[in-house]
């Protein structure tokens, strides 16, 4: 239950006002909030709480820039494995339009992933090369594949 200021009454779920507002149970001071505090996210999925980690949605991520559970990152990358955006996407995983995956997605154009950014790109920096068989910026082209750098 949470406080909820307005009507001085204890709520199982904080409310929605005028159409547009939206109050979230607080869990550490048990009231109804405006917004959430920092390291805590607003989330609409979970009964309008004040959360640690968005759980609701498979696809909600924590934006600290907002202090909100969000679809899309504002600011940064979606990190699957741990639903939080992020500036960079960490070491294995590269940015793909906001979100962070294993490998780079197979898309037309074309993208390679390039480990110096951690990025999806359509061409890899100068000193590597496109491999369009891992979709991966390499120093060095595979053998297996019968193929050669191009500079």
């Amino acid at each position: 239950m949470y406080g909820k200021n307005v009507t001085n009454y204890c709520v199982p779920t904080c409310p929605i006002t005028t159409g547009v507002t939206q109050y979230f149970g607080d869990p550490e001071i048990r009231i109804c909030v405006l917004y959430c505090p920092n390291g805590t996210f607003a989330d609409v999925d979970n009964n309008r709480k004040c959360v640690t980690k968005c759980i609701g949605n498979i696809n909600t991520y924590a934006e600290n820039s907002t202090n909100m559970c969000q679809s899309t990152c504002t600011t940064g990358y979606a990190n699957p494995r741990t639903k939080q955006c992020i500036a960079i996407c960490t070491a294995g995983y590269y940015g793909y339009n906001k979100v962070c995956y294993p490998s780079c997605p197979r898309v037309s154009p074309t993208v390679f992933a390039d480990n110096a950014t951690h990025l999806c790109q359509q061409t890899c920096p100068n000193g590597t090369f496109a491999d369009y068989s891992t979709l991966k910026c390499v120093h060095v082209c595979p053998i297996s594949n019968g193929t050669f750098g191009d500079y």
